[in-house]
């Protein structure tokens, strides 16, 4: 029969919890003559550890790790025969969970102790040395503090002061411990009334009690409650004192206490509301007659320190604006009622917009066409009542989505011509005066143009090659989104630079071009001439229009020359139209000098689109082996 020797070592005795120690066993199998046969090495480890990795051998034909009943388990199958004389090491390497493993467990140490086992078909069951390991933990260092979320600014008397408590459970390292139990009691200032608590906090006699379980390392858990002080209870000059004791078992240990306070005092009262801001696409805006305006409003919110019992917002339109829709936006912290009410021409009452009142309105839609208006009758004035049924808006409560106004532009006496639109916020405090907030926005009325954009890149967006390099460009004609007027039978002329060569068209794409009357042209073969150079060029022509926003894209393909030399080379776009008398709505228009159009007028105008590609540096050595005295 054979036999096998287990040696099993640790590299540490004593480790902090959550860091790694391994084990090492060390098998034989002595014998000179006698191979051992289906050799199996287990290493059960004790339930406080926790399975990492593991280091294998030569010898070892499979490992498998598994657990039962809370115990890794893992499994070296040895090659068949483990022949005489053979030996070898194996490593496992584990640690006690960082957070779960007490230092002690009923007042004894929380020792592991470990052994490993191999089996046999021809040998007896063979048990290694034993060796222990002893987890160790750090002092803890969980917190508790204890802050006022609300209002911002010093309370005032009355008003609802909302009161955070953070439980923060031990840091995030080796040695730390998870806690368990823990519960906070928020022990109310003396005069205070309980207003609500989060969390399932409950109250009674004076105290917030929260029952907060378990708290990991690393993690934290926090709750609220909202009080306030009644007027007879506290004067201007009055600071009080907020209280609370967390209460928490690190695993393994003794319950401990730790307290934090807030202290704060009172302010006058400050009625203050946002300022409100409006807006539309982009400053300096632009539209021409027929199209659309959007009036965008932001910034509702109380900005004081006290409730604000409703808000009410007041827009009254321009005369050459027609309103035909609208989007509520939304508001945040709580539930509120919208009531929408809106005057027009013919009646200059408030009347209540169908539907109205609407129930915390999450940025909806509503359209003029509902309201049932007579011929030649339009909506005038909007007016937004909001209010929430309870003690009024906290100083939490604030908008968090836009307001769209939106209306077609009516023929003005002139063009260009400014027009011009105000809103007002009201802020409503009883006993106080109302506060107000006023903003406008101008825009500008202009004869229909095109806003000529051009982009001209590569498809991978790649700016460097090589010599000889196949580049595939792209480029676009379009109609920017603001234009006031349609491109008309746009041109665009690429002017090539002197290191390409092999053109090729690949595509012309005209998905987002459907007013297009025709397919656009594309000449491969066209020249230009700039400053005495000539240079090849691809001219695209199209028929029909471009709306705002609609574009035609142009890909082709060139060859950078294997002579060119490294560093930049530019590529010029130019764009324009067939009809030369147009004016575009672009700043940045150039004069065509060189007739690039080659229609013997030098007053059309272009707008030029760059676009930079640079060739790589490629060069060789040459090695040269000189031999002294040969010169």
């Amino acid at each position: 029969m054979a036999t096998i020797n287990l040696q099993l070592n640790v590299d540490k005795t004593e480790v902090l919890i959550g860091d790694t120690f391994t084990y090492t066993i060390l098998y034989a199998n002595p014998s000179t003559t006698e191979n051992a046969q289906n050799i199996i090495i287990k290493d059960t480890l004790p339930t406080q550890i926790q399975y990492v990795s593991y280091i294998s051998s030569p010898d070892v034909q499979s490992v498998s790790v598994t657990r039962v009943n809370n115990q890794d388990i893992i499994t070296f199958t040895m090659n068949s025969p483990l022949v005489a004389g053979t030996t070898g090491m194996l490593r496992i390497t584990a640690k006690f969970p960082l957070g779960s493993t007490a230092e002690f467990v009923n007042g004894q140490a929380n020792v592991a102790v470990n052994s490993v086992q191999a089996t046999g078909t021809n040998i007896l069951t063979t048990l290694s040395n034993s060796v222990t390991v002893t987890p160790k933990t750090i002092t803890p260092n969980w917190t508790v503090t204890k802050y006022k979320n609300s209002p911002v600014a010093t309370p005032t008397i009355e008003s609802i002061i909302e009161y955070g408590i953070d439980v923060t459970g031990n840091t995030n390292q080796l040695g730390a411990l998870n806690l368990t139990t823990v519960s906070v009691v928020d022990t109310l200032p003396t005069g205070a009334e309980f207003v609500s608590a989060s969390s399932g906090g409950v109250y009674q006699n004076q105290q917030v009690t929260w029952d907060l379980g378990t708290i990991n390392v690393g993690s934290k858990k926090t709750v609220t409650v909202k009080i306030k002080f009644p007027a007879n209870t506290v004067t201007i000059s009055s600071t009080v004192t907020n209280s609370a004791i967390a209460y928490a078992t690190p695993i393994g240990m003794t319950q401990q206490t730790k307290t934090a306070t807030f202290s704060h005092g009172f302010a006058s009262v400050n009625v203050a509301i946002g300022a409100i801001s409006k807006t539309t696409r982009t400053s300096n805006d632009k539209y021409s007659i027929g199209q659309t305006i959007d009036y965008i409003i932001s910034g509702i919110k109380n900005q004081g320190n006290v409730l604000i019992d409703r808000f009410e917002l007041r827009d009254t339109f321009p005369v050459y604006y027609r309103l035909t829709s609208l989007s509520t936006g939304s508001f945040s912290n709580g539930n509120y009622s919208l009531t929408l009410y809106y005057q027009t021409n013919l009646n200059a009452t408030d009347r209540t917009w169908t539907g109205s009142p609407f129930s915390n309105p999450n940025d909806i839609t509503l359209n003029v066409s509902s309201l049932g208006l007579v011929a030649n009758e339009y909506v005038t004035t909007i007016k937004y009542s909001l209010t929430n049924g309870v003690d009024g808006f906290d100083v939490t409560f604030a908008q968090n989505k836009q307001i769209h106004f939106y209306g077609t532009v009516l023929t003005t006496p002139t063009l260009p011509y400014n027009l011009s639109n105000s809103a007002t916020l009201y802020g409503y405090k009883t006993n106080y005066a109302t506060v107000t907030k006023t903003a406008s926005r101008t825009v500008t009325i202009i004869s229909p143009m095109p806003w000529l954009e051009g982009v001209k890149n590569t498809t991978n967006n790649i700016a460097n090659y090589n010599p000889n390099s196949i580049v595939t460009y792209s480029f676009t004609i379009k109609n920017n989104n603001w234009a006031t007027g349609n491109y008309v039978d746009p041109i665009a002329i690429d002017v090539l630079p002197l290191q390409l060569e092999n053109i090729s068209l690949v595509s012309v794409s005209t998905t987002n071009a459907p007013n297009l009357t025709a397919a656009p042209t594309v000449d491969l073969n066209y020249t230009v001439s700039i400053n005495g150079v000539t240079y090849k060029a691809i001219k695209v022509l199209a028929s029909g229009s471009l709306y705002p926003g609609q574009y035609i894209t142009v890909i082709y393909q060139a060859k950078i020359k294997s002579d060119a030399l490294n560093g930049s080379f530019t590529n010029d776009v130019y764009l324009g139209t067939q009809n030369v008398t147009t004016t575009y709505q672009n700043t940045n228009v150039v004069s065509d000098i060189y007739d690039l159009n080659k229609n013997g007028l030098i007053i059309d105008k272009w707008v030029k689109n760059s676009y930079s590609t640079y060739v790589n540096f490629v060069g060789s050595l040459t090695s040269v082996k000189w031999v002294k005295g040969e010169l």
